[in-house]
């Protein structure tokens, strides 16, 4: 059972709960019989507690201190419909940038793949790999470009740890993030301020990646995908670990269907074989034929 503790902020009844996995943060109306205005999920382990909360004197304020701290906007009965933004979905007015930045997209995850071929021990962690990626992506004159939101704040394309589009059930209400994606330029000058800290913005182009992922994890990635039904969703796994379960892995990859396309390495670290038959699989080719060197 959650251990729940309440406080007030500018007039209004906060209810922070913690739980095994997760932790939430419900903002009600100033009107007690309104009931939850908005709420928040966030991972346990971020540092929040009903002490810091009292000591905002404003709601906004408040609402943008959990976003920093990973918060997810609630979709779940107990809110408020009124009080979430509406999602800013993929339009047609989006579709011919999203077919131009798709390519470009897939060329930065092929250098990222090319370059830990090469060096595979460049990065220590996979921390280090996403910041790789998002600069690789930047590089690109179409993605590195500002956008102005609707309220003519400016932001850029590519954002790292975006919330997902829709809940998967198992989350409890709260929506997780997704590694890496890319925005389209008219689907940010269509979003406010509050869509746009909220995550409330359908992300075309999604990329999930990992080092040394086993199969949970995987099929973890590609079950967010399709729950939120993403239109470009790209799975790149790199590996540098001597395991059993590389073979298993390996097929998990070969078996995904669109619109889900993997990308995967793999490096021995005792006998430096490299193999890297799905960077060349971005438009379908199966993991059979890929190429086998040895380090020299």
């Amino acid at each position: 059972m959650a251990h729940r503790e309440k406080t007030v902020v500018a007039g209004r009844t906060v209810v922070h709960a913690v739980g095994q996995k997760t932790q939430t943060v419900r903002i009600h109306h100033v009107d007690p019989g309104a009931g939850v205005e908005v709420g928040y999920s966030l991972p346990v382990a971020a540092e929040v507690s009903v002490d810091r909360l009292a000591e905002f004197s404003e709601v906004d304020a408040l609402r943008e201190w959990l976003v920093e701290r990973g918060g997810t906007l609630l979709d779940d009965p107990a809110a408020s419909r009124t009080a979430v933004p509406p999602l800013v979905r993929i339009a047609p007015e989006d579709e011919e940038w999203i077919a131009v930045a798709v390519p470009l997209v897939e060329r930065a995850i092929t250098a990222l793949v090319d370059g830990f071929l090469a060096d595979p021990y460049l990065h220590r962690v996979e921390h280090s790999l996403h910041a790789e990626l998002f600069s690789l992506l930047k590089e690109h004159e179409l993605l590195a470009a500002r956008q102005t939101l609707r309220d003519g704040l400016t932001t850029q394309l590519v954002h790292k740890e975006w919330p997902e589009t829709h809940p998967q059930p198992h989350k409890g209400g709260g929506r997780g993030l997704f590694d890496l994606v890319v925005l389209a330029p008219t689907q940010l000058a269509r979003a406010d301020r509050q869509q746009f800290r909220d995550g409330r913005i359908e992300a075309p182009i999604v990329v999930e990646l990992g080092l040394d992922y086993g199969l949970t994890h995987l099929s973890g990635d590609d079950a967010k995908f399709r729950n939120s039904g993403v239109r470009h969703p790209y799975l790149v796994n790199l590996a540098r670990a001597s395991t059993a379960k590389v073979g298993e892995v390996e097929e998990f990859i070969d078996r995904l269907v669109a619109p889900v396309q993997a990308a995967y390495a793999h490096v021995h670290p005792g006998t430096g074989a490299r193999r890297a038959p799905a960077p060349r699989r971005h438009l379908g080719d199966g993991l059979s034929g890929g190429a086998e060197t040895r380090r020299r």
